[in-house]
């Protein structure tokens, strides 16, 4: 699909809009792809070659994670949440203070992970 995109749009000259229609799908999508060509320097004579999984794999390489994600251990969690007082903030400071990464919990922007 993105090598139709980039097709239609630089060899048919066709607009945004117009591409995202003959092909069904959003004008964002048409704007990021021929966006992530230009950016990576291709064009039409350089990618009409290519393999769709070659074109892919060089417009949206694999991020790699500088931190990794561990699964907390929920029954730990809902043991120390039942005693009174604590919270699952107070649990977080206490593994801060520890000198403990601040791990987060996958999906989750901004939330510590508790073990």
């Amino acid at each position: 699909m993105i090598k139709d995109v980039i097709r239609l749009k630089w060899q048919a000259d066709l607009s945004h809009e117009q591409v995202a229609a003959t092909l069904n799908i959003s004008k964002g999508a048409v704007a990021k792809y021929v966006g992530l060509a230009h950016a990576a320097g291709l064009d039409w004579e350089t990618v009409q070659d290519w393999s769709e999984q070659r074109l892919t794999s060089a417009l949206l390489p694999k991020a790699t994670t500088s931190q990794p994600y561990i699964t907390p251990d929920w029954g730990r969690i809902h043991r120390e949440l039942d005693r009174k007082g604590v919270t699952l903030m107070l649990l977080w400071q206490g593994l801060k203070r520890a000198d403990r990464p601040a791990w987060r919990l996958k999906g989750v922007r901004s939330r510590p992970l508790l073990r």
